[in-house]
């Protein structure tokens, strides 16, 4: 009867269908054998599920019965996309023991698992009604214990689109109706990622006491691509209904370790992680970078709360609220402490979904509209749709706002700092952590990169000194939008490569476009203390800078980076305001201060230009200007909405710390006048060999409209003010000790007045 049963079960998984042979054999142990089964999708012959050499037998006394599986797959008509080979497994006829007999494993092919997206709706509609046809009343007889003594699964990229990925979980489980534990670790192309790990869970709780992954830096993007295409075949809330409710999952250490370049280590860890619903909690985390016997530790005390958007694709709010530090490792002490700090990000996705919002199309079955942008034109509420109407058309229709997604989404951000900011760094420091910065900015740029398979001509592509200017046909509807940037044509980063002549398939790895966003936003008035450390140890430099509140409502919309850079300015002008006295304000040695001085203007253009080049690095790109738009209609083809960034932003930082050094020599100029120069003259007509006024040299700041302007009036300020300084201290130097010898002064005592005379 059990192995009748069985039968019984996967007979009644099939629709339409049903193609095989089948024998029963009556025997003293009976069998039931099926050579071989398949199951066709409804009305769908392309993807389909095939048993083969199943039998279900049972030992004399019927107390137990086997079941022996040759393979399970689903499959296409030349491609096998999941199989099951090799399952044997036993359990007593009342079901209450079940265990399976050597090892369990599963593999996904991954390049033919994303091609399913078409019909991922239709595959789980089928199963949920067959699962409907089932007599689920026999499942309350499965509580007793199970376990599954060996288990893996296997993703892997035979065709190499996805570099040739290869993901393996392996582990065991065992457990009740009710209850259970699995264990598991993980490797990616034979290295370790995931150590030994055990989740155990009861009703709707799962929890696990440590969690820890180990990365190569370039494994981020493979298992970014690997996560999106999961995400590829989940159905839709049509398909699925109403949504079970979500266990509560919590961990109390989760920690990764990233090999990054340059011998840069990079590892990180939350305590007390509680995943409930689209809801993450979090209570402290650190970041460490390592480099040799140097490197920083980022570590934040206090709560964190983040929630996602239904669908959990996107932030819905971040509210966080605590301390947050940087230490120097090397030095053992703390470079930047801010005691009190609260953050709040909220997305108010729901306002903003009102007739004349812009939207765009995703995930539609109907490839024709992927991507196309939109307007708003009246909720329907009858039928539960958006009435929309298409850019550059008059006519309009309804959609359902599941398909929709917002072109600019609205954000409302405050920032409240409640006491003051204490900066205590050396140069040395800062320049490490910006070059460590630089590193991982590179690292998570690769990591979010877009890959897009260019299988036939025409590509449907327009690429202009390398920026995606407008997308059409295949291309737009996998996911290719206008306004990114071609990194790489398949493994070539550098050189010229002609997509017309180029060979195919091949992969377009892509930048993504940059995110639009509307914002409101606030920061509190506080205060920054800093410190600059000198080579000696000591203080070099101090100062406090008084920031006031900032506010603005009904930004954009516009682009992310846009956002942060006008954010920012505000900041810089109260810096140029209060901070470049320093020859003004100098403590001690005025020689001294004033080379430091020196060396941390030095140090500000040398981070700001290192940073331009990184940026002019990243903006290289391998493929030359191609358009075959024209072999495509017009409706079919998406064009860059927003002119793109022609100039990194590097340029505009190293023009800011050149107008910062020039502004800060100026108030320094008119300080010293002041107490007693005379104020028509310059610094070197006092020293002898002086001819021209140092004020009159200054450069004029540069020309906000050119870029080429930009940088080179940034570095010339940068050059000749450092030349300038460097001659006037040391003719500073030789002069006050030949006064001081004409004195009769020692050569141990130090010319402090003198110097500060001259």
């Amino acid at each position: 009867p059990a192995a009748g049963n069985v039968f019984l079960v996967l007979a009644g998984l099939a629709q339409k269908v049903l193609q095989g042979a089948c024998t029963l054999e009556h025997r003293p142990a009976v069998s039931v054998r099926l050579e071989s089964l398949k199951a066709v999708l409804p009305g769908d012959d392309s993807v389909f599920f095939q048993v083969a050499g199943l039998e279900v037998g049972s030992d004399h006394g019927g107390a137990s019965f086997d079941v022996r599986l040759g393979s399970l797959e689903m499959r296409t008509q030349t491609e096998v996309v999941v199989r099951l080979p090799d399952l044997r497994l036993s359990a007593s006829s009342d079901m209450s023991a079940v265990s399976t007999l050597g090892p369990v494993a599963l593999s996904i092919a991954v390049e033919h698992l994303i091609r399913l997206e078409k019909l991922r709706n239709a595959v789980y509609g089928w199963l949920k009604q067959c699962l409907g046809r089932l007599d689920l009343q026999a499942a309350g007889q499965l509580s007793g214990r199970w376990s599954v003594p060996e288990w893996s699964v296997k993703v892997s990229d035979g065709a190499g689109l996805l570099g040739g990925i290869e993901i393996l979980l392996q582990g065991r489980a065992e457990g009740g109706a009710t209850a259970g534990r699995v264990t598991m670790t993980g490797r990616v192309d034979q290295q370790p990622v995931l150590s030994e790990c055990s989740f155990d869970w009861n009703d709707m709780h799962v929890r696990s006491s440590r969690v820890f992954f180990t990365l190569q830096s370039d494994q981020l993007r493979m298992m970014k691509v690997f996560a999106e295409g999961i995400s590829s075949i989940v159905p839709s809330r049509e398909v699925l209904g109403a949504s079970p409710p979500r266990p509560r999952v919590e961990v109390d250490y989760i920690g990764l370790q990233v090999m990054c370049p340059q011998a840069l280590h990079v590892f990180a860890y939350g305590e007390q992680l509680t995943f409930e619903g689209d809801c993450l909690r979090l209570q402290s985390a650190e970041c460490q970078l390592h480099a040799g016997e140097e490197g920083a530790i980022l570590r934040f005390e206090g709560a964190v709360k983040a929630s996602m958007l239904e669908g959990g694709a996107t932030l819905k709010q971040v509210l966080s609220q605590g301390s947050f530090t940087i230490r120097d490792v090397a030095a053992d002490a703390v470079a930047l402490k801010c005691p009190d700090v609260k953050l709040q990000l909220v997305c108010h996705e729901d306002r903003a979904w009102k007739p004349g919002a812009k939207v765009r199309f995703s995930g539609m079955l109907n490839k024709s509209f992927e991507g196309k942008r939109a307007t708003l034109v009246e909720w329907l509420p009858r039928a539960g749709k958006w009435r929309v109407r298409l850019d550059g058309r008059e006519d309009s229709f309804s959609a359902s706002q599941d398909k929709l997604r917002l072109c600019a989404l609205p954000w409302d951000i405050r920032l409240d700092i409640s006491q003051p900011v204490e900066l205590s760094a050396s140069d040395y420091f800062t320049n490490r952590l910006h070059e460590h910065a630089l590193v991982l900015a590179d690292v998570f740029r690769e990591a979010s990169l877009l890959s897009t398979a260019l299988r036939q001509r025409p590509l449907g592509l327009r690429i202009d000194k390398g920026d995606v200017v407008a997308v059409a046909g295949f291309v737009r509807e996998s996911g290719l939008l206008p306004g990114g940037r071609v990194i790489a044509v398949g493994s070539t980063r550098q050189g010229n490569v002609d997509l017309s002549t180029c060979s195919l398939p091949t992969i377009l790895l892509t930048s993504p476009a940059p995110p639009e966003v509307t914002c409101n936003w606030r920061t509190s008035a506080f205060e920054l203390h800093s410190r600059r450390i000198g080579s000696a140890g000591g203080t070099a430099l101090q100062s406090k800078v008084n920031f006031r509140e900032d506010s603005r409502t009904d930004w954009g919309p516009g682009l992310l980076s846009d956002l942060l850079r006008d954010v920012q300015d505000s900041y810089t002008k109260a810096l140029l305001l209060q901070s470049p006295q320093v020859l003004a304000n100098l403590q001690g040695d005025f020689v001294e201060g004033a080379t430091s001085a020196l060396q941390a203007a030095a140090s500000g253009v040398n981070l700001a230009m290192r940073q331009t080049k990184a940026e002019m690095r990243n903006r290289q790109s391998p493929v030359t200007s191609f358009d075959d738009l024209g072999r495509f209609p017009a409706e079919d083809i998406i064009r860059a909405t927003q002119p793109l960034q022609r100039r990194p932003s590097g340029l505009q930082a190293a023009a800011d710390v050149g107008n910062f050094f020039a502004k800060g020599l100026r108030n320094a100029q008119e300080s010293l006048a002041a107490v007693g120069t005379a104020p028509g003259a310059g610094y070197p007509s006092a020293i002898a060999g002086g001819s021209q006024p140092f004020s009159s040299r200054l450069p004029a700041p540069p020309a906000e409209n050119s870029a080429a302007a930009l940088g080179s009036q940034a570095v010339s300020t940068g050059i000749q003010v450092a030349g300038d300084l460097s001659r006037l201290m040391g003719q500073a130097v030789q002069n006050a000790q030949s006064q001081g010898r004409q004195r009769g002064q020692q050569g141990s005592q130090r010319p402090h007045e003198p110097c500060k005379q001259q």
